[in-house]
């Protein structure tokens, strides 16, 4: 099986914290993912 993906290809990372930093806050991350995005990966 061949598969073609036309348009943008992006790396995503997602970073789960427990709120929003305050300005120059450092936070622990709780999870972590990455994964393909863009437009290409985000429609197949």
């Amino acid at each position: 099986m061949n598969v073609l993906f036309c348009g943008n290809m992006n790396h995503d990372i997602i970073l789960a914290v427990p709120r929003f930093p305050a300005f120059h806050e450092k936070l622990s991350v709780k999870t972590y993912h990455e994964g393909e995005g863009g437009s290409a990966a985000n429609t197949c």
